[in-house]
């Protein structure tokens, strides 16, 4: 993801859930954090609850967002 989208995913985020671009982008550095750590110990870390999220072998593929709104304005 370029840095504009990274940028525009982050205010959306933020507009949507009604908290500051800094805490959202908080949120989602220790979330890559925790995935990047688990994958480096080789383990395959699959979160299901608000929708589905797969990573494996470093690849990331969303198949819902709405956990991570849900997530955020918690």
């Amino acid at each position: 993801m370029n840095k504009g989208n990274y940028s525009t995913m982050l205010e959306v985020i933020a507009n949507d859930v009604r908290i500051s671009v800094a805490q959202v982008e908080t949120i989602l550095g220790a979330f890559y954090n925790f995935v990047a750590r688990s994958l480096k110990m080789g383990r395959h870390v699959v979160i299901t609850d608000f929708g589905v999220f797969f990573v494996k072998n470093r690849e990331v593929r969303f198949k819902s967002s709405k956990w991570l709104l849900r997530f955020l304005n918690s």
